[in-house]
């Protein structure tokens, strides 16, 4: 005997059969920890077996499942399922995921059901019925309509904005805490009569800063130091005012009513 080989009443061999058990009780917890309960159908595709779970039909409930397809099952909201595309897969002997249903309870309450499952055969290949799971998923579809009417009540507040933005008679700019341009409205680009370009979403101020003194605007000055000015007066929450006068275009005057017409009285009929 080699200093490598072991007695064999020192060999320990695992017991016949325990490896697949193993395996067995391994996806069973796997299959557990996704999904809340178990269920099988026959070949006609009626369900002859239907677990036990948290969040599972109560004994009483599964009695009006058993020995049924899903579709002669009676309830509140089933009657309200398009059943189609399911009956579609299940003919066709193909796997399905996540196949929605809306139920509601004995006590009333509204249950959300995700049901998933793969078709079975025999060693021949002859269909012999599904095995799925199924989740309460309710909670997830809560949250996600409370999503859904969040996103719709920021879209109309957005709409809203907008408009009140676009309608306004003030030019009006926002700035992020980087003093960058968030947004504008169209009143502020006609008053500062901006050339095309000059605002973007996400450009820093001082670029619009530069597009205005590079006119003139600011009066004398070197025009790096009155943009530093500016911005410094900006982080300290200090903004400038400052007037800006608009060239008028000449034309020429309206022709005055004479004093004549204009102490003519007027006349009215009652």
């Amino acid at each position: 005997m080699t200093a490598r080989e072991k007695p064999a009443e020192e060999r320990l061999e695992p017991p016949a059969g325990a490896p697949l058990d193993n395996a067995e009780r391994r996806l069973r917890d796997f299959a557990e920890a996704a999904s809340d309960w178990f269920w099988e159908l026959d070949r006609e595709l009626r369900i002859i077996y239907m677990s036990d779970g948290v969040n599972a039909p109560s004994s009483d409930s599964a009695r009006d499942f058993l020995g049924k397809r899903i579709t002669e099952v009676r309830g509140r909201g089933l009657e309200q399922v398009d059943w189609a595309p399911l009956l579609e897969l299940q003919l066709a002997r193909q796997p399905f995921r996540d196949f929605r249903l809306c139920r509601a309870t004995r006590g009333g309450a509204i249950r959300h059901v995700s049901l998933s499952g793969i078709p079975v055969f025999d060693a021949e290949g002859a269909f012999q019925g599904y095995r799925g799971v199924s989740r309460d998923i309710t909670k997830q579809v809560n949250a996600e309509t409370r999503v859904g009417m969040a996103e719709r009540e920021l879209r109309e507040k957005t709409r809203l904005l907008e408009a009140t933005l676009e309608n306004m008679e003030q030019g009006l700019i926002v700035l992020d805490a980087g003093l960058h341009i968030r947004a504008w409205n169209d009143r502020c680009v006609a008053l500062l009569d901006l050339p095309k370009g000059a605002m973007g979403v996400g450009r820093p101020v001082e670029h619009l800063f530069r597009v205005i003194g590079e006119r003139d605007e600011y009066g004398p000055g070197d025009l790096n130091a009155i943009v530093a000015t500016l911005m410094d007066r900006l982080v300290r929450c200090d903004p400038p005012i400052w007037v800006r006068q608009r060239r008028r275009i000449c034309s020429a005057p309206a022709t005055r009513p004479s004093s004549r017409a204009a102490a003519r009285p007027s006349s009215s009929r009652t």
